[in-house]
């Protein structure tokens, strides 16, 4: 790699790991990461998601998280979210192999460089890179996956693909969505010349329901009704409203999608347009700018994001561990198109694949011109703002009194200071929680989605969620002692996602105020939405416990009675300087 190339590669991942940083600190706290975090939390301490406690995400997550709870401990929400960061940033890297994959012969280093360059081009995708979901891991299981297809089909090696069924059968056991890529690869075995066809699919399919049945029966067996429940019928159960509600979801996903990711898809468009006015212009692309695995790669990514847009709710952050495929799929992308060209330009009439070496000129230009608009996206992104402020009183930003991250740290001290370790705090910001290095009460685990109103208390007992007799009963248990209550504490209603009733919130809420008194200031702004906290403790309970003072030092011991000294008698001087006249007698 020429010293150009590397100064491109060294920057991308400077600018990415230092915007990963301040993203992991600025960016607002998400509930995703409390229950997140605090399910991992479960799994270290031995328990089974759906058997144990509610969970609505495939089961490796908390099984992966779970190795790095003593750091979140250690360093709370900061430090999960620089693991998270760290995860994402891999994949990114990997994202650039695949593009140099993808790519024609001679145009693999330009290729890595352009797809790294555009991995900076998203503030949005940095930021959500950083918080503490799924996406990171998800995207970091199917990058490896395609890369590993690819090179199983165009080396026919079957091995290769045994690997890339593992990698996706991982990606899905983390987030079911990531399933739709496994029917589109699976498909395109049957494009494999005749010779490799059969063993191809004789290694995948095998391969990858041996992963699938590892990484999701267990759960599946250990609590059938809790994971239907969760992984499939929480999901499906969310009421989007009427048919007008239903499209202007569909629109907003669309619409904020592109602005999320503007560079990125005006660029894939771009160079689908020009291959487009080549091929009518010119000729066929040459064989040599064509790769069998581009469109495999291009299918899936396709088939998931088609599959968010089905969904009643499709957050478009939905789309983030597509990312790494995406930077592949445009650098590459580019790299064809400017092969494609370079062919015209210079008047080949030879389509077999012969090397293509883009010119020095070209290269310099295209890269320069590309982290340029990199740096324009990035710096164009209104989250920049969000950063630094939570809203507006009239005419004026209220900006944020610190990050987030501060805010949240302090919130655990206090909440810390006023509960014991060993009882659980009556809370639904289970990030306050892991923070604080708290337990909540069973069936809490899930934040503010933990309460399902419609629910008979047996059928809650069975799938470990909430019910309102739940509720009632857990203002009176005794080993509860700390409460912090915030916005979001019963404010939704599981699963359809609706507003929970106002009065039967208002009541619960007077209820606990009865029992538990409020402890200090309320905080604002704090958390998701920045809504206002306020810590309570039980009324007549005894506040925790102060940390024991350091232990006195034993008295020296009374020098033992001798002889009187003779006043007039001289002895030897002193040795050392005399003592200052004001300097305190010795004890004893």
């Amino acid at each position: 790699m020429r010293a150009g190339w590397a100064a491109y590669v060294v920057g991308a991942l400077v600018a990415l790991v230092a915007l990963s940083e301040i993203a992991a600190r600025r960016a607002d706290l998400n509930h995703d990461e409390g229950w997140y975090l605090y399910a991992a939390r479960q799994v270290n301490a031995g328990r089974v998601p759906y058997q144990d406690f509610f969970f609505t995400q495939p089961p490796v997550m908390p099984h992966v998280y779970a190795y790095f709870d003593d750091v979140v401990r250690e360093h709370g929400l900061l430090g999960a979210r620089r693991i998270t960061a760290g995860l994402a940033l891999v994949a990114v890297i990997i994202g650039g192999v695949l593009a140099a994959r993808l790519a024609p012969p001679g145009c693999g280093t330009a290729a890595f460089v352009w797809a790294l360059l555009l991995g900076v081009s998203s503030l949005f995708q940095i930021q959500y890179s950083a918080v503490v979901k799924t996406y990171s891991l998800t995207s970091l299981f199917l990058v490896l996956g395609l890369l590993a297809f690819i090179e199983g089909q165009l080396r026919e090696r079957a091995v290769w693909l045994g690997f890339a069924a593992v990698f996706l059968a991982a990606a899905t056991a983390t987030r079911l969505s990531a399933g739709a890529a496994i029917l589109v690869l699976l498909l395109s075995l049957g494009a494999c010349p005749p010779r490799f066809r059969a063993r191809a699919v004789l290694v995948f399919l095998p391969m990858l329901a041996v992963a699938l049945g590892i990484l999701i029966l267990p759960a599946l067996r250990a609590h059938p009704d809790g994971f239907m429940e969760g992984v499939v019928r929480f999901h499906a159960a969310r009421d989007a409203g009427g048919a007008g509600d239903l499209l202007l979801f569909k629109a907003g996903f669309i619409a904020r999608t592109l602005q999320n990711y503007l560079l990125l898809i005006l660029l894939g468009l771009g160079a689908w347009l020009v291959r487009l006015v080549l091929a009518w212009r010119h000729s066929p692309a040459p064989a040599v700018t064509r790769n069998p695995g581009f469109l495999p790669v291009l299918a899936a990514v396709g088939a998931v994001t088609a599959v968010h847009l089905a969904a009643p709710f499709p957050y478009d952050d939905y789309q983030v561990f597509l990312f790494p495929a995406a930077v592949a799929l445009v650098g590459a992308g580019l790299a064809r198109v400017s092969a494609y060209w370079v062919h015209q330009m210079t008047g080949r009439k030879n389509y077999e694949p012969v090397e293509i070496l883009l010119p020095a000129r070209f290269q310099r230009a295209a890269t320069g011109l590309l982290a340029a608009g990199a740096l324009i996206a990035l710096g164009g992104s209104p989250l920049w703002a969000d950063w630094f402020v939570y809203g507006r009183d009239t005419i004026w930003w209220l900006r944020k009194p610190e990050s987030p991250v501060a805010s949240l740290q302090a919130a655990a001290r206090d909440l810390a200071a006023i509960s014991d370790p060993a009882s659980p705090v009556l809370t639904q910001d289970l990030y306050l929680a892991v923070e604080a290095n708290r337990s909540v009460p069973r069936g809490w685990e899930l934040g503010p989605f933990s309460v399902f109103p419609d629910l008979d208390a047996e059928r809650a007992d069975r799938l470990r969620v909430l019910s309102p007799a739940h509720l009632d009963r857990i203002l009176d248990n005794p080993a509860v002692t700390a409460a912090a209550i915030s916005g979001y504490t019963l404010a939704i209603a599981a699963p359809t996602v609706t507003p929970f009733p106002a009065e039967r919130r208002e009541a619960w809420l007077n209820a606990l105020e009865a029992r538990f008194e409020p402890v200090g200031d309320p905080r604002h702004p704090f958390g998701q939405a920045h809504t206002t906290l306020q810590l309570y403790r039980r009324r007549g309970s005894a506040p925790a416990a102060e940390p024991a003072p350091p232990p006195e030092p034993p008295p020296e011991p009374e020098p033992e009675p001798g002889p009187e000294p003779d006043p007039g008698a001289e002895g030897p001087e002193p040795e050392g300087d005399p003592p200052p006249e004001d300097a305190p007698e010795a004890d004893g």
